[in-house]
């Protein structure tokens, strides 16, 4: 008798082959790794000075008293004094600051006096307007602190417009000639940031100091020279191959 199971029953090696290779035959091709797009950073710049167009001066009015309400109450008085007549000048721009009452010492660590303080500051577009009035402060006993010039916001705002436009002329000349020397036939634009700042690259100029001048002589309006203001905008981008 002929034994059929001999010829339909696979071995145990020829099924584990079998299963293998229809594993291996169904399993998905794999695919080849994508590239990461090429990416460069660079950054440019736009600069321009501009000269100050706003004066902006500090004074300090200080009174000493045994009482302290007593000096309170005459700084309170030359101060309204002085901002009802700053006020009538519709070129000022006025601020009061710094407001202190303080106890006085003398040598001996003994109380001595009282003293309140007021900061004020003025700025105006008019320098020799500007200029009158704090001589005239001056006069009334205010102590001048400083003096600065800066750029109108409305100046800032149209200078750095301009600026925003050629950093980005710039720039975009820079990437078309990185593309081009990085044999990039397709390129688009990533991520961009846009800064601002303005610093004053020399303090201002002060051609008659108002710290020479004497309260008891009637002081002459001051010959003021500002400083130019360096406004700068930079743009920092993002290159990207397609």
């Amino acid at each position: 008798m002929i034994d059929c199971n001999r010829f339909v029953k696979p071995s145990g090696l020829a099924l584990i082959i079998f299963l293998t290779s229809h594993a291996l035959a169904n399993e998905p091709t794999p695919k080849a790794p994508l590239l990461e797009p090429t990416r460069i950073h660079f950054q440019v710049e736009a600069q321009e000075k501009v000269a100050g167009n706003t004066m902006q001066a500090t004074l300090r009015l200080e009174v000493k008293n045994r009482q302290p309400a007593s000096a309170a109450k005459d700084l309170n008085q030359r101060l309204q004094e002085t901002m009802q007549a700053l006020r009538t000048d519709k070129t000022l721009h006025v601020e009061t600051s710094q407001y202190q009452t303080q106890q006085l010492f003398d040598e001996k660590g003994r109380a001595k006096d009282w003293q309140v303080s007021v900061e004020l500051t003025i700025s105006s577009e008019q320098w020799n307007s500007l200029s009158e009035h704090i001589a005239a402060l001056q006069n009334k006993g205010w102590l001048f602190s400083n003096v600065n010039f800066e750029v109108s916001p409305e100046q800032r705002k149209a200078v750095e417009k301009k600026l925003i436009q050629r950093a980005l002329s710039e720039w975009t000349e820079q990437a078309d000639l990185i593309a081009k020397q990085m044999q990039l036939k397709k390129w688009h634009i990533g991520n961009v940031e846009i800064s601002h700042q303005g610093f004053m690259p020399h303090p201002p100029r002060i051609l008659h100091s108002f710290m020479s001048m004497k309260a008891e002589a009637a002081a002459p309006a001051p010959d003021m020279a500002g400083a130019d203001t360096a406004i700068n905008i930079t743009v920092n981008g993002e290159l990207i191959g397609d």
